[in-house]
């Protein structure tokens, strides 16, 4: 039995739609600034209030509790409706609940009150990238990167969308960007390794993820990300390591199971590959096949 494995057709954003796996684009939180002592005595206290929500949305936001922290900043909003902070803030915590359009709302209405504020392009360029309107998300980060060039984040997220259309070249050189602001930025390089996977650049890629491992060895991505490099090289035993790591970091990663199944067999460890593919299936069938068919084809001689 011949088996040849297409790895890459189906790299992705989010969710878990392939085999490889980019980090995800990060969300910009704003801070409240302090009083401004030229508002009147009463605008100043509805200032201070509305501070003292935004403390305590942000605090249940940092926790997860993303549903007590639009109560807390819908208050402060109520209180302070001028705050272009609140509606970033509150936009992000839309996001996290899939309400997108919610989201867009806010961060428009960020950007109507503050046209400069970056964070709120930001912001909203990470949604749509998440709807997949690439044209819109790449507008977003690029006027992000205008209004503050030094922000690292803002060329990986970019980088991001540049691969979805497939302009590889330019995705590289928002994630050399990245790293010259920043050398130790762990998801320039898993994403940027990305990038190399899909062009088949496997030992650039792998230099890639090792590195981003280096920098944050929690990063079950990167793990999964370096195992198929090196099942595309055909180093399978490298690869079977590689998949383990990022199962032991997060076990709810059916593709690593199905990639790992695959350097098993390709190592005449049948059994335990099969073992493998048949776990990836089920936890796909448990999920309601939410995600795409894992791209991999067997030739049957």
């Amino acid at each position: 039995m011949s088996k040849s494995i297409k790895l890459l057709r189906n790299a992705f954003l989010l969710p878990l739609l392939g085999g490889i796996v980019l980090t995800v684009p990060s969300v910009a939180m704003a801070q409240f600034a302090p009083v401004d002592s030229t508002l009147s005595k009463f605008a100043q206290s509805a200032f201070v209030q509305a501070g003292k929500l935004y403390k305590a949305g942000l605090a249940k936001q940092k926790r997860g509790d993303m549903q007590g922290a639009i109560v807390d900043y819908n208050n402060a909003i109520r209180i302070y409706p001028k705050s272009a902070v609140l509606y970033v803030n509150r936009g992000a915590a839309r996001r996290a609940l899939r309400n997108y359009q919610g989201a867009i709302a806010d961060y428009n209405k960020a950007i109507q009150l503050d046209p400069q504020r970056p964070m709120a392009y930001n912001n909203r360029g990470l949604v749509y990238s998440l709807l997949r309107q690439h044209k819109q998300a790449f507008s977003d980060f690029s006027k992000a990167i205008q209004l503050d060039a030094d922000r690292p984040m803002f060329y990986t997220n970019r980088g991001i969308v540049r691969r979805a259309v497939k302009d590889y070249k330019g995705a590289v050189a928002d994630y050399n960007k990245a790293l010259s602001l920043d050398p130790r930025y762990a998801d320039a390089y898993n994403n940027r390794g990305v990038v190399r996977l899909s062009l088949k650049n496997y030992r650039s890629a792998a230099a890639d993820f090792t590195q981003g491992i280096k920098l944050n060895p929690r990063n079950a991505n990167a793990y999964n990300n370096l195992g198929l490099a090196k099942l595309a090289m055909k180093d399978y035993q490298g690869a079977i390591v590689n998949l383990t790591q990022a199962l032991k970091l997060n076990p709810d990663m059916p593709k690593a199971y199905y990639f790992r199944g695959i350097a098993r067999i390709k190592t005449g460890n049948k059994q335990l590959g099969v073992a493998d593919i048949r776990k990836s299936r089920a936890m796909l069938k448990q999920q309601g096949n939410r995600n795409l068919k894992v791209n991999t084809t067997f030739d049957d001689e």
